[in-house]
């Protein structure tokens, strides 16, 4: 077996890898080649520091990587390790993985992290054994529409929304926001949100000052038509002394992403950290329903 950076490799042989890499996953991950080149571009991945593996001539697995500072560190995201399902259990992954972690090594990164699918054991023990620790359980959840006929979430004005104004800007606007968090996934940070929004939720009787944010994105149908909400992050300002403010607060910002559109639009939130209770509970609350549980973990390189 020969490893080969992404960047020595055909797009062919890379796609390869990724396909039969995640043969059998628990979701379906096949991509053609525009979905796989336009995922590196939207998801700051780099085929300098992803790489391949061959037997012989044969693309087998695959680890995709990038980097980027988050919350002041040098951060590295593995974005997806896979293995043929023919050579599983042949010690590939390990090798793969400290492959990468010898190419964060030499980036001068300080952190690297990664999600795993809750039920894959054998990754997060491969994860474990390499150096990372569990940070963080998430989930994600979606409206499912269809069994509420034509109801829509977050469309009641019971939690005082008219004591809120908004400010609709990019996804980036809400980076410089005291109150923004790095601590969420890499895939639900502003820089791999292109084409994404952010809400900024402001209290009438405050200075203009934000009190909360959400980043989401829509996605329009062939007639200008939203057919899909996709919730990334949802914070609060408000005092943790005041749990009524903080519920109003997100609640007003919910109720301005997802009560738009009819009862046909999907509308997802994607990896919800566990300790979000207030924004996991709102979403049950309405109706949204879990359909996968990730955990987030990490490995301190500093």
């Amino acid at each position: 077996m020969k490893i080969k950076r992404l960047r020595d490799c055909t797009l062919i042989e890379a796609l390869e890898a990724w396909n039969t890499g995640f043969e059998g996953y628990f979701f379906d991950m096949t991509m053609d080649i525009d979905r796989f080149t336009s995922r590196f571009a939207h998801e700051g991945l780099s085929p300098d520091l992803s790489i391949v593996a061959f037997e012989g001539d044969k693309p087998v697995g695959i680890v995709v990587s990038g980097v980027r500072m988050i919350g002041g560190k040098k951060t590295a995201w593995n974005g997806g390790t896979g293995v043929a399902k023919s050579l599983r259990g042949r010690g590939i992954g390990k090798i793969l993985i400290e492959e990468a972690l010898e190419i964060y090594r030499n980036e001068g990164v300080e952190r690297a992290v990664l999600e795993a699918v809750s039920e894959n054991k054998a990754a997060i023990t491969l994860y474990e054994k390499s150096g990372y620790h569990i940070k963080e359980r998430l989930a994600s959840l979606h409206y499912p529409s269809a069994d509420h006929h034509d109801q829509i979430p977050f469309s009641d004005r019971e939690h005082n929304v008219e004591t809120y104004t908004y400010k609709y800007g990019l996804a980036g606007e809400a980076a410089a926001l005291p109150i923004y968090s790095p601590s969420y996934p890499w895939q639900n940070q502003w820089q791999s949100l292109q084409n994404g929004g952010s809400l900024l939720t402001i209290h009438k009787d405050d200075d203009g000052t934000p009190e909360g944010y959400l980043l989401y994105k829509s996605t329009y149908d062939a007639k200008g038509q939203i057919n899909a909400i996709v919730l990334y992050q949802g914070e609060t300002g408000a005092v943790a002394e005041d749990e009524g403010r903080q519920r109003r607060n997100l609640y007003s910002g919910l109720h301005a992403i997802f009560s738009r559109g009819g009862s046909g639009v999907r509308r997802m939130a994607i990896n919800v950290p566990q300790s979000r209770k207030l924004l996991m509970q709102l979403l049950l609350d309405q109706g949204f329903v879990p359909f996968v549980e990730q955990v987030s973990m990490e490995m301190d390189m500093s």
